[in-house]
């Protein structure tokens, strides 16, 4: 289909699924960008598409991709996906937490906001506020695991320094 030109938009990303099946990680970024460069607009494969790029370490390109996500809420702010990376990055963490906030007023029942919000804290120095938030959340028994599991080495760091 790629070679007679048919719908390549649909061939990258079907091509980049198949090459991270075959543990190609590589090849199937050269697929995420030839599709991000014919115009895939797909949220989820964006979000797999700037994952891939910030594994390899292509920072400014997985950035360009999560700034495509549209933000939430009805003020302009940015997407989840891309405060969590700006929150992994270290950088902006105004507005990361401004996202994570608004996650928390729109979903209160997630605690994966409220863990946002406490790392966001903790990144920002604010370390009384951090460390309430994160072992309040950490105890909430509908944290995900894996989320879990990222938060305990935090905590402990916290507790002794």
């Amino acid at each position: 289909m790629l070679e007679s030109g048919q719908d390549p938009a649909f061939c990258h990303v079907n091509l980049t699924l198949v090459r991270l099946q075959q543990q190609q990680p590589d090849l199937a970024i050269g697929h995420v960008r030839q599709a991000v460069a014919v115009g895939v607009q797909d949220a989820d494969f964006l979000q797999l598409a700037a994952q891939l790029l910030e594994q390899a370490g292509a920072l400014d390109e997985a950035e360009d991709i999560l700034q495509r996500l549209p933000g939430d809420g009805c003020s302009g702010g940015i997407s989840l996906p891309l405060a969590e990376f700006l929150l992994r990055q270290k950088r902006d963490l105004a507005r990361a937490l401004d996202a994570f906030n608004g996650a928390c007023r729109q979903d209160p029942q997630d605690p994966r906001w409220q863990l946002r919000v406490a790392q966001t804290y903790l990144a920002r120095n604010w370390r009384k506020e951090g460390l309430e938030l994160l072992k309040k959340v950490i105890d909430d028994p509908r944290l995900d695991p894996v989320l879990r599991q990222e938060a305990q080495p935090l905590l402990t760091s916290q507790e002794s320094g």
